[in-house]
């Protein structure tokens, strides 16, 4: 009997196996037409293998003495009502009973185990109609009725013996039970197997779908570096034909592939070798082909739950427009850049007064622009100022004010004439309902004979009028330019020194003073220590330069205007020992960075 059991578990465990294998096959082959099949005929075709698997183990029956040979084939018919609809555990049932009756020659026994069969189908229909509880609950119920089936086909022939047919029905209803638990749990595996295999079908068409249709090219590579899917974008990048497939083709036969076409060809190895060694995500790296294309380079590499290595991608982009796009820009910002440091007033070098500057945009192209002139004999104007912003825009309505500022200074005869016209030239080009900006200016008149300044500070960053032991604070004035109309009664500033009082006036941008955000010391003790250390106004511009960080830090435009009054005398003698600090002086801060000349 245990040898019967045994083939008997063997037939349904590999006939199971089997019918996985071969659905998994023709779902994969034939997947676009089973998937238009109705739910029906599936049950259908499922109730016509499930028929087979009952004909296998009601000809493999097992022996339980008493000339009785049992068989498992109602299992088939309740595996086909668990898992299919009503016309799969009928068909198979139909399939049995008719076998049986052909197999057995019409013989009582074949009539009542045909029946028996159909009885059993039926039943397990209607069980599974009414009955909404688990799965498994339900499996079990039919096995139990299968038994107790059998159990009364057994009365029928021997209830002149209804000791040991007891004795049997306890054995037939135990193996039953047993038989369909076991058979139900490999048949939930396989199917469940079955679902998982086709999901991950639909997954890898739909993944393979969409790489397809990406406009970067795209390569799959498997852990140990074989190709899976490679698109159609990734044959043209290497110039190669789709014919020549490259699917399980080893990570060497690309890289000969590269290697033929790239700029750097050992350095393009090598970093594969180390990216792929890292296993870290890569991004945005540059590659550059002999023939001129430029591509953006991913990798992705994918790891499973437990962090073993299962895919790596590869996505490079075409950027190759846009790199020549960013290099012609490039070139047109360098040049704008010139033409912009142009216009800006050159070093001012007279035995009356040294004027010198140094200039950085944050990005080429700078919203801070400064000059100055001549006015008369003993008089010089000087102008600062700072558009909102940085690039291009804000470097565009700075070049816009200075092509005003000489007609403007020169005829004008009062800071606050300068101002008006100024803040009057914002408020027509700039302040639209598309576009508006403003800026910040300081503009300061010298005389240099009656040692007299006059200026107004709109919105800027007050100058700084240095002496050997206080700082004079250059804030009176108005609002920022270009956000509304001015009046004329606008607040000027006048100071008048002594002979030797003052000696440095500086201007800077709020980029130089964002420099001292995160240090103890102010950007105003530092120019004026500066100050009364170095001798020469270049000397000090350098130490000032010296002050920006060279970094790749996004700064804003920097820019420090150092006017020195001849003789300067008080900057050779030792600093004190604390500095007075007084509203009303002179230093100006504005942006970018880049010494200008210019000669008397």
């Amino acid at each position: 009997m245990l040898e019967d059991l045994f083939m008997n578990i063997t037939i349904i465990v590999s006939y199971l196996f089997v019918m996985g294998f071969l659905h998994n096959y023709f779902m994969q082959k034939y997947k676009q037409k089973i998937s238009r099949m109705q739910k029906r005929n599936n049950s259908i075709f499922a109730g016509v293998l499930y028929g087979i698997l009952g004909i296998l183990l009601m000809f493999f029956g097992i022996d339980f003495g008493l000339g009785v040979l049992i068989d498992l084939r109602l299992i088939a018919v309740v595996l086909a009502a668990t898992f299919f609809s009503w016309e799969a555990p009928l068909i198979a049932g139909a399939i049995i009973a008719t076998i049986r009756l052909v197999a057995f020659q019409h013989t009582e026994a074949a009539i009542i185990g045909a029946i028996l069969t159909l009885t059993v189908a039926v039943v397990c229909i209607l069980m599974k109609k009414y009955y909404k509880g688990q799965l498994v609950i339900l499996n079990t119920y039919m096995n139990i009725f299968a038994g107790a089936s059998m159990y009364g086909a057994l009365y029928i022939f021997f209830h002149e013996q209804i000791d040991n047919v007891f004795l049997t029905f306890y054995s037939q209803v135990l193996l039953a039970f047993l038989g369909g638990l076991f058979s139900y749990q490999v048949a939930s595996y396989i199917i469940r197997s079955n679902r998982l295999f086709l999901e991950s079908l639909d997954s890898n068409s739909r993944l393979q779908s969409l790489i397809q249709n990406m406009q970067s090219a795209i390569i799959v590579e498997s852990a140990s570096r074989k190709v899976s899917f490679a698109n159609q974008k990734f044959y043209d990048m290497l110039q190669i034909l789709t014919d020549n497939s490259l699917e399980q083709e080893d990570s060497q036969y690309i890289m000969k592939l590269f290697e033929r076409l790239v700029k750097g060809e050992q350095n393009f190895t090598n970093r594969i070798e180390d990216i792929v060694k890292e296993q870290q995500i890569v991004k945005n790296e540059m590659i550059f082909m002999k023939d001129g294309r430029a591509f953006e380079r991913d990798y992705i590499p994918i790891h499973s739950k437990t962090g073993i290595l299962i895919e790596q991608i590869w996505n490079y982009r075409d950027v190759t427009y846009r790199y020549v796009n960013e290099l012609k820009d490039q070139q047109e910002l360098q040049l704008a850049k010139v033409v912009q440091q142009s216009v800006l007033s050159d070093s001012f070098n007279h035995k009356e007064i040294n004027i010198q500057a140094i200039y950085e945009p944050s990005k080429m192209l700078s919203g801070d622009m400064y000059a100055w002139y001549k006015t008369g004999e003993h008089q010089y104007g000087i102008i600062i100022l700072d558009v909102m912003g940085h690039g291009v825009a804000s470097s565009l309505v700075s070049v816009s004010i200075r092509a005003l500022l000489q007609g403007i200074i020169t005829k004008a005869n009062h800071p606050r004439d300068v101002i008006i016209e100024l803040n009057k030239h914002m408020l027509t080009n700039f302040r639209q309902d598309d576009f508006s900006t403003y800026c910040t200016a300081l503009y300061a008149t010298i005389d240099t004979k009656t040692r007299t300044l006059t200026y107004i500070n709109a919105g800027h960053p007050p100058g700084l009028l240095l002496s050997e032991d206080k700082i004079e604070h250059l804030d009176k004035g108005t609002i920022p330019l270009g956000l509304m109309e001015l009046a004329e009664n606008i607040e000027v500033g006048t100071i008048t020194w002594n002979k030797d009082e003052y000696k440095n006036l500086i201007l800077v941008t709020d980029g130089f003073t964002e420099l001292f955000d995160r240090d103890n010391q102010t950007h105003e003790s530092w120019l004026h220590e500066v100050a009364c250390t170095t001798k020469e106004n270049s000397s000090f511009l350098q130490t000032v330069r010296q002050r920006i960080p060279d970094s790749d830090e996004e700064l804003d435009d920097i820019c420090v205007i150092s006017i020195q009054l001849p003789p300067n005398t008080f900057l050779m003698r030792e600093r004190p020992a604390s500095i007075t600090t007084q509203h009303s002086s002179l230093v100006f801060s504005a942006s970018p960075l880049k010494e200008k000349s210019m000669q008397n």
